[in-house]
């Protein structure tokens, strides 16, 4: 047994574990009720039920614990790699609400689902450090990139603009680091601008809304945090581009100072709009990325 690998493993976990809140990523609606209001959960807001606008909402609901794994590469004597894995699984539930004149009818199904998310977290050895929980330290962290098992939707690229910060095109979320300085660092009420371009290769398409070719539901899960927090834009279909589907959205930023979550969250049309789980079964990617809201 190589005693000195393993007390280095132990001491990488101890700063990831130490680290949670910065690699948190969160699909958990935790209840049915949350999939009515898209406005952010701190808010206070009045507007939590838009049924009349919706034709179906949609959530994950945990059914087991979430599993996770960390593996360890010690690259040289003082620099190393986590590969971060983690296994969602549970229920997508879509209801379908049809309003007719003062009665809303209300029709549930329930899709099993798993959703597996890898991230990439480089680190460095300190020298002379006090304690062992100090030997090492996080340099950067790589995007999440979340998928179902069933893969037939893909995010093929992202672009991030905003006031204050250089726009950011991202292709390959597992080789875009960030460090705490470079990290998307936001004051509060800044307007994000996001473009989507997704590849559907689903031998089902199912085509949402009328007059578009959008096969899948793009939408911005944000303020996503341990305290149970969230929010939701949705985007729209703008065009295409040779055979990928291109979306737009915009999103304020609300949240409190501090460190928060966000999640470009794609599902198959066929997953929300239709009741076979075996022909529509449950197809989604994510990419996932901490920011940081500070008041100015």
């Amino acid at each position: 047994i190589d005693n000195t690998q393993s007390q280095t493993e132990q001491e990488i976990q101890t700063v990831i574990d130490d680290s949670l809140d910065l690699y948190f990523d969160g699909l958990d609606d935790f209840s049915e009720d949350n999939f009515l209001s898209d406005e952010p959960n701190w808010l206070s807001s009045t507007s939590l039920n838009k049924v009349s606008e919706a034709k179906v909402r949609f959530g994950r609901i945990k059914t087991k614990p979430v599993e996770h794994r960390i593996d360890i590469i010690t690259d040289t004597d003082s620099t190393a790699t986590a590969y971060l894995y983690v296994k969602f699984e549970g229920n997508f539930i879509a209801k379908k609400y049809q309003r007719d004149e003062d009665t809303t009818s209300i029709s549930r199904y329930v899709k099993p689902l798993t959703h597996e998310i890898e991230r990439i977290i480089h680190l460095k050895k300190r020298t002379n450090a006090e304690a062992a929980r100090r030997n090492w330290r996080i340099v950067d962290i790589s995007f999440a990139d979340g998928q179902s098992p069933i893969n037939t939707v893909q995010i093929e690229e992202l672009t991030i603009m905003a006031v204050g910060i250089d726009t950011v095109t991202i292709t390959d979320p597992l080789n875009y680091f960030m460090n705490g300085a470079d990290m998307f660092i936001l004051p509060r009420f800044t307007e994000v601008k996001l473009q989507v371009k997704v590849r559907n290769t689903t031998s089902n398409p199912v085509v949402f809304p009328e007059n578009t070719e959008s096969t899948e539901s793009v939408r911005l899960q944000y303020g996503r945090n341990r305290l149970g927090n969230f929010a939701r834009t949705n985007f729209d279909w703008v065009s295409k581009d040779g055979d990928l589907n291109v979306y737009e959205g915009k999103w304020i930023v609300r949240q409190f100072r501090g460190l928060h979550h966000a999640i470009i969250d794609v599902i198959n049309n066929g997953t929300i709009f239709e009741e076979d789980a075996e022909t529509y079964p449950y197809v989604s990617n994510t990419w996932a990325t901490p920011y940081r809201v500070t008041i100015f």
